[in-house]
């Protein structure tokens, strides 16, 4: 999760000086990402967002506003 937090969704850095995650919970139902744990959905302030799998770590981006 640290790694997310200052390499981005896509592993790349953020937009913004001081990168944040902004919204950290339950995933819409659409699109439907299949997790072997928890899906946990994370938005940043680079207007970034994706879904965590809690019991892998993998992230699925999604997508950017």
């Amino acid at each position: 999760m640290k790694e997310l937090l200052f390499h981005g969704c896509r592993g790349q850095a953020l937009r913004v000086a001081k990168p944040l995650i902004l919204f950290i919970g339950k995933p819409a139902q659409w699109p439907h990402v299949p997790t072997k744990g928890v899906a946990i959905a994370l938005a940043y302030n680079s207007s970034q967002f994706g879904v965590l799998d809690g019991a892998t770590g993998d992230f699925t981006f999604l997508g950017q506003d």
